[in-house]
């Protein structure tokens, strides 16, 4: 797994817009690729014991126990919604306790190996595509789907 292979610097705005103060969970293959991400409260979910320490960051043996440290810290610091930012085993688990989703669409064929799990197409979710407007530093236009569970 190497670094993201396109540059959406308006993808990387929203992201950071919408995980600013909030909790963050990422397995760890993720988390070594990722920049700082400073002002986030990182949850990283790894079967091995690491140095991936500091303020702001916990470790989760298992995609479900970073869920219920992320919910439970979030609720105590008053931190609002908990935010997943992969990878694709991490998505893959986590699906069945989300509530709500947004995944940036990309219009372009992109080579890689790794693919993002789509949810289940099923009824129990609503989804609206809102088509973005392209940034003239973005590779691609994107558009965002924007999911809602209905329970």
């Amino acid at each position: 797994m190497g670094p993201i292979s396109w540059r959406l610097p308006s993808d990387l705005k929203r992201f950071k817009r919408l995980t600013l103060n909030h909790y963050l969970i990422v397995g760890r293959k993720t988390y070594e690729v990722l920049p700082t991400l400073r002002d986030r409260h990182l949850v990283v979910v790894s079967s091995v014991p690491s140095n991936i320490l500091g303020l702001r960051h916990w470790i989760a043996k298992s995609p479900p126990d970073a869920v219920a440290l992320a919910m439970t810290e979030s609720q105590v610091h008053g931190c609002g919604d908990v935010y997943v930012g992969g990878g694709a085993q991490i998505y893959r688990e986590l699906w069945p306790y989300a509530t709500r989703a947004l995944i940036t669409r990309i219009d372009a064929d992109i080579e890689g190996d790794i693919i993002f799990p789509e949810p289940e197409n099923d009824d129990s979710w609503s989804w609206h595509t809102l088509p973005i407007a392209k940034n003239k530093d973005d590779e691609h236009t994107t558009s965002l789907d924007i999911g809602v569970r209905i329970v």
